[in-house]
């Protein structure tokens, strides 16, 4: 997998099988832990993060209300995974908005192409898919 995610994480919801895909609303609150994607240089690490899971519906997967709280940034995400054509990966369409806290990963988000304030604050959407995400 391109993204893993340690932690302590608490979920509640009601997902069913409906015409052979997951259906249904996860809401899940990590603590403690690191998110990791391939295409980042290091271990993202979190105090928190929480937010909603939506599966079914016009979107694959919808995120709704993702909260990220870290030593290092804090961020704020909506958006969508869609149905995978075939077997090519899902497309993802996710808007991010973050708050910097820390230099060294100022010049990371720099390097990446996102255009930070005065006060670190950067808005920006994720696209392409899971596998090779594009900042925008």
């Amino acid at each position: 997998s391109p993204f893993a995610l340690t932690g302590a994480v608490a979920a509640t919801g009601k997902v069913a099988m409906i015409d052979g895909e997951p259906t249904g609303t996860v809401d899940f609150k990590a603590t403690t832990g690191s998110a990791s994607h391939r295409s980042i240089p290091m271990p993202l690490e979190y105090e928190l993060i929480q937010g909603r899971i939506k599966m079914g519906g016009e979107s694959w997967v919808s995120l709704q209300d993702l909260q990220l709280d870290g030593p290092l940034f804090s961020a704020a995400a909506d958006g969508s995974l869609s149905r995978p054509e075939g077997n090519l990966p899902a497309p993802i369409d996710i808007g991010v908005k973050v708050e910097v806290k820390d230099g060294p990963f100022r010049m990371l988000l720099s390097g990446l192409g996102i255009n930070l304030d005065p006060g670190g604050r950067a808005s920006f959407n994720v696209g392409g898919t899971v596998q090779n995400p594009d900042l925008r």
